[in-house]
């Protein structure tokens, strides 16, 4: 009899700690199941933003890709930007060609 008690009262923990397992399965991939939702919801948020921006090639830039917006708001700067000389580290404006004087010395 003693051992039909410690063999039932054994069952018994086995059934609740698989029950307790179980639980925790459940819990964890609900946790995860909503976890992923939110992400989804957030994360396709601000992705349509930025891919809602058209696109366009880059005038004079060699296949550079600009959004169309930002060079609508002010074409003739961009075209200013565009034309200015490139900087060489030297204190006036030049194209970073040696001047004549400097090649013949």
């Amino acid at each position: 009899m003693i051992n039909s008690n410690t063999s039932s009262q054994k069952e018994e923990e086995d059934h609740a700690e698989e029950a307790s397992i179980g639980g925790m399965l459940k819990v964890a991939a609900g946790i995860g199941i909503a976890a992923w939702g939110v992400s989804k919801i957030f994360g396709s948020v601000s992705s349509e933003s930025e891919d809602s921006r058209k696109e366009m090639k880059a005038p004079g830039r060699d296949g550079k890709i600009i959004y169309r917006d930002d060079f609508q708001r002010d074409i003739a700067s961009y075209f200013r930007q565009l034309r200015r000389p490139k900087e060489t580290g030297c204190n006036h404006a030049c194209s970073g060609n040696k001047s004549v004087e400097e090649g013949n010395s």
